[in-house]
Order: C-alpha cells, then sequence, then structure tokens
C-alpha cells in the first residue's frame, strides 16, 4: 500500500495548487479525481482545450494550463479517473474502472468545489 503526507480529493484549481505547495515543501502527495484530467470545472480539459479554444475561451482559461502543468512533480501521484470509496484509519480506498486500491495518507484534504473545503486530519474533520 502506497503511503502518502497528504491526500487532495479533488483536482480543480484549488486542488491542484494545494497540491504543488504541498511538494515543493517536501510532501509526498497523492492527488485524486473523478474525472480523467485535471482541471476541475472550471479548467475542464484545459491541456487539450487552451489550444485550440484558448481564444474563444479566454486568457483565464489559457492561464488553468500553468495548474496543470505545475502538478507534474516528483512528490505528486495522480490518482485520475478515480471515487474515492471510503475513508478509514488513516487508509483511503479509491475505486476506478481498472479497479479498486488503497492507499495511507496523514492529512485528507478534500476539496469540494470552490465553495468549501475540509480537511481530515486523525483526530476529524475540519472545515477550511
Amino acid at each position: 500500500m502506497q503511503r502518502f503526507d497528504l491526500v487532495i480529493v479533488g483536482a480543480g484549481p484549488a486542488g491542484m495548487a494545494a497540491a504543488r505547495e504541498a511538494a515543493e515543501a517536501g510532501l509526498q502527495v497523492a492527488l485524486v479525481d473523478e474525472q480523467p484530467r485535471a482541471g476541475g470545472q472550471i479548467y475542464r480539459d484545459v491541456e487539450r482545450g487552451a489550444e485550440a479554444f484558448g481564444d474563444v475561451l479566454g486568457a483565464e482559461y489559457q492561464a488553468g494550463a500553468s495548474l496543470v502543468n505545475g502538478i507534474a512533480h516528483d512528490n505528486i501521484e495522480v490518482f485520475a479517473g478515480h471515487t474515492v470509496w471510503a475513508i478509514e484509519e488513516g487508509r483511503v480506498a479509491l475505486s476506478s474502472l481498472e479497479g479498486g486500491l488503497q492507499i495511507l495518507g496523514g492529512i485528507l484534504f478534500w476539496r469540494l468545489g470552490r465553495w468549501s473545503a475540509r480537511c481530515l486530519y486523525p483526530a476529524g474533520l475540519y472545515q477550511v
């Protein structure tokens, strides 16, 4: 079972930025998202779309490509196309079309869109 210092659920703008900051600080990060590519709702498919549709979608959309490129870091492992199935005693169970797996995490950061964020520490769940 792989062990991470930090597990981030949600590879939208906040999740990607948090993953990069944590990785730069030396933490081993798992970035989990149910979509096949990082970007969230606002930067959905930005890796392919920025070049093809950037003029139509605007500079702000194009800027999202740098966030996606930023998660290409040695300390970040991206679990795209994975859904969190269960969280229990430091274990995070993931499910995907390829099957299931479990990872271990010291801290879980669960990003729920742009409206709220929650952190799950060994002692409990906290609103951020």
